[in-house]
């Protein structure tokens, strides 16, 4: 059986991994410009992508049910980066309810704007969640589009922040829907030989 308290431990590992691993690869790899741009090598080679982030999400409208409140949590998506613009992949993590956990398996597609060292970009998530003890009961259907911004820290890893909106239906209560307003920090990393020519 997995406790809550476990998954509580977890996710902080996490996250001090996620920020260890960000603060040591930016001071192996400093930025600059000429042949060998990070920018440009970080969004036109394709490659195999870890897209890490914590996520929170505010419940909109009355927040009466059991997983409608608020939540929050960690994701960890293994994509592809097809060119400087397309990155799709697939994810699990978990998401911490006001009085339970969901996981979450899921599908993300992102598209970039332009390949500049801040730049916007668009993602879709959609998938399902699920209580794992008890999936028949538990488990529903949710989107998550929205916006956000990422910025290049080295040759491997960009940072990342967003926000938009979550929507989830199904489970024990029926047909009812819940939504929120999610906010996502993050850590993009790709393969060394993903970054150079």
């Amino acid at each position: 059986m997995i406790s809550y308290y476990f998954i509580k431990k977890l996710t902080i590992t996490m996250v001090i991994l996620m920020v260890f691993v960000t603060s040591s690869f930016g001071q192996n790899g400093q930025y600059y410009q000429g042949p060998y741009d990070p920018i440009k090598i970080h969004y036109k080679k394709p490659g195999i992508v870890s897209i890490n982030e914590v996520i929170y999400g505010d419940g909109l409208g009355e927040s009466g049910g059991l997983y409608s409140s608020y939540f929050w949590g960690f994701t960890s998506i293994l994509g592809y980066s097809v060119n400087q613009n397309f990155t799709f992949g697939a994810g699990t993590g978990a998401l911490f309810y006001n009085e339970g956990y969901l996981i979450p398996l899921f599908a993300d597609l992102r598209y970039t704007l332009n390949y500049k060292k801040i730049n916007p970009y668009f993602f879709a998530d959609a998938g399902f969640l699920f209580f794992p003890e008890n999936p028949a009961a538990t488990t529903k259907l949710f989107m998550n589009p929205g916006i956000g911004i990422r910025y290049i820290l080295s040759y491997k890893v960009a940072a990342t922040a967003s926000f938009g909106g979550f929507v989830q239906e199904g489970g024990s209560e029926g047909d009812d829907r819940d939504t929120f307003l999610t906010y996502k920090i993050g850590i993009i990393i790709k393969p060394k030989r993903g970054f150079e020519y």
